[in-house]
């Protein structure tokens, strides 16, 4: 039997392997981001020398701060980046992607020409606000009070301390992103 070693002949066997390992990077990888639904990479930053993530669960809004080395579910962090964080569940690799605004931060001093909203949830004025502004809302306090406002020409920051104060909640801002809680757990987002 005579094997043929020609170019072409080589150069199938390789795009055989290569599709094979595509198909296969592409399974690993839906399979190990399907479990990890659910988590957003919110904020970068460095402490102590030490790269940092904050994610973000989309269903509570609950803040998870994590390093290489740490734990999430049944994943090990490898790494953290400004742009994503790399996790292994045994063999398998998933990424985390840090979310990008659409709108570039404005940042607090931001004038908002008018703002006007009768008996509307806190958090939703909020997310108004964030979003008009381009910042990144991480929300941890109650939804439940309704208010009524009627802002014209005002920056981000009055209004954020006129809807804060009416509703017992307190603001930090770190990279763009802010932080909303109630005043009682100012403790707390001092530590984010």
């Amino acid at each position: 039997m005579k094997i043929d070693t020609s170019r072409q002949v080589r150069d199938r066997v390789l795009k055989v392997v290569a599709l094979g390992f595509g198909v296969w990077l592409c399974c690993l990888g839906t399979a190990a981001r399907a479990q990890l639904e659910g988590w957003q990479y919110r904020v970068y930053r460095v402490e102590g020398g030490q790269p940092t993530a904050v994610l973000v669960r989309a269903a509570t809004d609950e803040p998870l701060v994590l390093r290489a080395g740490d734990a999430l579910e049944d994943y090990e962090v490898l790494t953290v980046n400004a742009d994503r964080v790399v996790l292994r569940q045994g063999e398998r690799l998933a990424t985390l992607k840090r979310k990008a605004g659409a709108v570039a931060s404005k940042g607090l001093n931001y004038r908002v020409k008018q703002m006007r909203a009768e008996r509307t949830p806190v958090k939703q004025l909020l997310e108004r606000l964030c979003r008009d502004s381009g910042l990144e809302l991480v929300f941890l306090g109650e939804a439940d009070a309704e208010i009524s406002v009627d802002f014209s020409n005002m920056s981000v920051r009055e209004i954020l301390d006129s809807l804060c104060r009416s509703s017992a909640l307190s603001y930090k801002m770190t990279d763009g992103v802010l932080w909303v809680v109630p005043e009682s757990d100012l403790k707390r987002m001092i530590r984010l």
